[in-house]
């Protein structure tokens, strides 16, 4: 994602549609500052209490300075029985 930026640093904003129905889908955070050119890591966790099996989650991504610049990235992700039960 490019961004207009002020600066040396752009901050966008983070979240996740779950498209499913998969229980949770949860970013470890919502908001990343980066330096120009820099990138960053972002964890999805998606669980499901009842049903394991694919899920697909969009990580949308959005320019604080400017709503236009946005991003987006599908993923497949499995949920999987727990070990420890």
């Amino acid at each position: 994602m490019s961004d207009s930026v002020k600066g040396d640093y752009f901050t966008v904003n983070i979240y996740a549609d779950l498209e499913g129905n998969a229980s949770v889908a949860v970013l470890n955070q919502t908001e990343i500052c980066l330096d120009r050119g820099q990138s960053g890591n972002v964890t999805l966790n998606v669980t499901d209490t009842e049903i394991i099996g694919p899920y697909c989650v969009t990580v949308n991504v959005t320019s604080q300075a400017d709503a236009d610049v946005t991003d987006e990235v599908e993923t497949l992700t499995a949920v999987v029985e727990d070990e420890q039960e």
